[in-house]
Formats: structure tokens, sequence, C-alpha cells
């Protein structure tokens, strides 16, 4: 899960769908089917200073997404096995975990 800058929270789930939720009513506002199989289970949901979302997945895949209508900007495939985590160093580079890899994104 994370936190939109708006202070909205989203939430990925186990069939590959987004929830966009606000935290001060407890209402769901608006859900996406973001990736073809499960969000993977640690910090895999992150929002990039231009507000996009980033977040990866069981389907191998890490899709940038708009948060307000669930569009899919861009989608990368570079692991061959499902993404297990995902991570921004202080530096702003992204790392990426799966069970049989690492990728540093530079």
């Amino acid at each position: 899960m994370a936190i939109l800058n708006n202070g909205e929270l989203i939430t990925g789930l186990s069939d590959g769908s987004a929830e966009v939720w606000n935290l001060a009513t407890g209402d769901q506002l608006r859900s996406f089917y973001i990736h073809t199989s499960a969000f993977c289970r640690n910090r895999c949901i992150h929002v990039l200073n231009n507000g996009q979302v980033i977040s990866g997945s069981h389907d191998f895949e890490l899709n940038i997404w708009n948060p307000l209508d669930g569009s899919v900007r861009q989608s990368i495939r570079i692991h061959n096995s499902p993404i297990y985590q995902l991570e921004f160093l202080k530096n702003g580079n992204l790392v990426t975990s799966s069970s049989s890899e690492i990728a540093f994104w530079l």
C-alpha cells in the first residue's frame, strides 16, 4: 500500500486490482485492474514525484500508472519470475527483486 500526494490510500490485491480509499471516510473511491496476477507482497506500490504510481506483481511486470483513472502508462518486464519487492534508494534509483534475481534501475 501507499499514500498518494492527496492523502488517499492505494492498496494492491491478490487478483491484480488496485483500490483507492479515502482515509477520512473509509470509502473506496476507485478500483482498477493494473496487473494480471497478484501484487507482490513487500513494498510493491510507490508514488512517484509526478503523482504516477509504480507497482510490481507476480505477473513479472513493473507498471507505471495513473491513480486517477487506472491507465497504465508503461509496462516493463525484466524479471523471469514473480516480482517480490520494490525499493527506492536514497539516490532515487530503484531496486527490484524476484525469487531468482535482483535488478538495479539507474
